[in-house]
């Protein structure tokens, strides 16, 4: 349907500000309308009325932007579609890595705590070791004793035969 502009109104859509005898294009869509006609800024133009200078070939550029509407909708359905798609992966990748940190927080927990065993172990194993030479030290001391504690060899006597 056609209005024409009877007091000057701008288009809240477009920012467009119309002055009076204007036709209001693109049209308004129904609440617009309805609130333009019942402010008094539009009234209806019958539709076998003539066309006002300058609005010919509205009708296509009017169509021409419907189509772009259209097409700008199923995009934004489209780009809905992903968005909520990506939504959920991130989702999906916020519990696999906070699962991947708790893993992780465990692993090493159970590190410091393997840690601790192999020192306490390793303190243990110097322990033994230390009570294994103190108690060989002795064994070997007492032997080299017995033995007369000479690192050289004792001197072979010859009997004289006679």
């Amino acid at each position: 349907m056609r209005y024409l502009v009877i007091s000057p109104c701008e288009d809240v859509r477009t920012g467009k500000a119309f002055e009076q005898g204007d036709e209001f294009l693109p049209e308004p869509d129904g609440a617009q309308a309805v609130r333009l006609v019942n402010a008094g800024c539009l009234r209806v133009i019958p539709d076998d009325a003539p066309r006002l200078p300058g609005t010919e070939g509205t009708d296509a550029l009017i169509a021409d932007l419907r189509e772009q509407l259209d097409r700008a909708g199923e995009t934004i359905v489209g780009l809905n579609l992903r968005l909520d798609k990506a939504v959920t992966e991130a989702g999906q990748l916020s519990s696999d890595l906070k699962d991947a940190i708790e893993h992780r927080n465990t692993a090493s927990d159970e590190s410091l705590g393997l840690r601790g065993e192999n020192e306490k172990l390793a303190a243990r194993v110097a322990d033994l070791e230390q009570q294994l030479d103190a108690a060989t030290k002795p064994a070997d001391e007492k032997g080299e004793e017995q033995s007369g504690a000479s690192e050289t060899p004792p001197a072979k006597t010859t009997k004289a035969k006679g």
